[in-house]
């Protein structure tokens, strides 16, 4: 039975994780609670957790510093599971640099969860089967894993040049490189998940590799070079869909909405993902801010109603989500160089 912690300053959320799966069938056991970043790192400390599930956003301490400190400062390595309001990459990038396992978006689906633990499970039991040796967490906590994920092909030969230049000062056991290669994919394929992508699509093209095999420094480095550059665009356009997907769906969720008080916070919270985030993705994607976007479909919609109908101009800018008419026309002057009266009239001479 496998032990496990779990982290939230929200209790009622904690309750509700508590009872949301039978953990002992699937081979859990819940050995402590912690309500704020303080009191998860002194459990982690004093139970030793295999797994810690825990909050992104904690009081005291966020999730990310607790997961820092137990990496980084104290040597503990638990697996984590990051549970998050917040579907925003930056976080998962982070999140990976540490080792995290699983990223899962509140609320939280029982599936989901299921799916995560068995995944860990999985992994813990093989990782106890292999010897320690100091290359074997490397491409799951150092910057290889994080220069791929920039597509950094500076930083990529520079981690592949320390990574050669350390392999081949002593001798090491026969496998050891192996287990270092296997780090290196399934941080990959964790990179992957985080983000959504296909790992089947990924390992299709990409077979686990086998470099152990080289006795070459010059192969084995090009063999590695090939591989990463090859990860880091794969990773590269599965962003990019991403991206434009999630702009399609929120571009039609406006012009489904436009009429509504809707705005940034409001349709963050729709699609799961840190607001100032999602601004940044817009405005990048649309060439534009957010609020100029939205003014824009209300006018062209009322520009539409003042041409086809007789509603009158209040009626107009209620039906187009503007609450104030003396806004409403501001706006539209801005927009259009006349107000939305003469803008009929003009439109009326014409037909």
């Amino acid at each position: 039975m496998l032990k496990i912690i779990i982290a939230d300053d929200e209790p009622f959320f904690i309750e509700g994780l508590k009872v949301l799966i039978d953990w002992e069938k699937h081979g859990y056991e819940i050995i402590g609670l912690a309500y704020n970043g303080e009191e998860a790192i002194e459990k982690i400390i004093t139970l030793k957790p295999d797994v810690v599930l825990t909050d992104l956003r904690m009081s005291e301490i966020e999730g990310l510093e607790i997961i820092r400190k137990c990496v980084k400062e104290l040597n503990l390595k638990p697996k984590f599971i990051i549970i998050s309001g917040y579907d925003d990459f930056t976080y998962a990038q982070k999140a990976m640099k540490y080792g995290v396992n699983h990223y899962i978006l509140k609320p939280v689906e029982e599936e989901t969860l299921i799916n995560a633990l068995a995944e860990l499970k999985a992994e813990i039991f093989i990782q106890n089967g292999i010897p320690e040796n100091k290359y074997s967490d490397y491409a799951l906590t150092g910057d290889l894993i994080d220069a791929i994920s920039r597509n950094d092909l500076i930083a990529i030969e520079s981690e592949i040049e320390n990574f050669i230049s350390g392999i081949f000062l002593t001798p090491f056991p026969s496998g050891q490189v192996r287990v270092f290669t296997n780090s290196l994919f399934i941080g990959i394929m964790k990179m992957i998940h985080f983000l959504g992508g296909d790992a089947g699509e990924f390992i299709e093209n990409h077979p686990e590799p086998t470099i152990d095999t080289f006795t070459s420094s010059v192969d084995m480095k090009q063999f590695l070079h090939d591989f990463c550059r090859d990860c880091a665009q794969f990773i590269t356009d599965l962003k990019s869909r991403q991206t434009n997907g999630l702009m399609c769906k929120m571009e039609n969720y406006i012009k489904q909405n436009y009429h509504e008080n809707i705005n940034l916070k409001k349709i963050s919270e729709v699609f799961y993902i840190n607001p100032v985030y999602l601004g940044q993705l817009f405005s990048k994607h649309f060439n534009m801010y957010f609020h100029d976007y939205l003014t824009k479909i209300r006018i062209d919609e009322a520009k539409r109603l003042l041409r086809t109908t007789d509603l009158k101009v209040y009626e107009v800018a209620d039906k187009v989500g503007f609450q104030n008419v003396d806004y409403f026309i501001n706006k539209f002057k801005k927009r259009v160089n006349c107000t939305p009266l003469h803008y009929r009239s003009q439109t009326k001479l014409k037909a």
